[in-house]
């Protein structure tokens, strides 16, 4: 009987041992917009939303209404805000620049007239003094400008 006895008291033992419970691996991340610590798996893990570039955001939301919170919709926004902002600011600016051009145009077209007048003026008079010129220089000299015989 004692070896009966000792066959159930170990079998009876090994039944009442603790369970060794296996550790187990949690992950986390931070939220790439607001920095909030996330659990992604497990029995408390949080919802969350991985983009293409392996960026993870946080949501919160219950079914059939809008999310309360949506860091991945803020980050889109924001990103877009920014795009069209630059893009608004290069179109301002080339606008600017094309009235700046059209407005030299219509200057110059302006002062043409005039700076023709004034070239032709200069011309004669730059013709006169030559023609003076050569004069005073055969009467200094004693000689008068003549034609080449060829």
């Amino acid at each position: 009987m004692s070896v009966i006895a000792d066959l159930i008291y170990i079998r009876i033992s090994t039944n009442f041992q603790p369970m060794k419970t296996k550790k187990k691996l949690i992950y986390s991340h931070k939220c790439d917009w607001c920095n909030r610590e996330l659990i992604l798996n497990g029995e408390d893990s949080d919802s969350y939303v991985v983009t293409a570039e392996y960026k993870y955001f946080c949501i919160i939301q219950t079914p059939g209404k809008p999310a309360e919170r949506d860091c991945m919709k803020n980050y889109l926004e924001n990103k877009k805000n920014k795009y069209e902002y630059t893009i608004k600011k290069k179109l301002e600016e080339k606008e600017e620049e094309q009235k700046e051009k059209e407005e030299e145009k219509e200057k110059r077209l302006e002062a043409k007239p005039r700076v023709l007048s004034k070239l032709e003026a200069l011309s004669k008079e730059f013709k006169q003094r030559q023609f003076k010129n050569r004069i005073k220089d055969n009467q200094r000299f004693g000689t008068l400008p003549t034609k080449n015989p060829s």
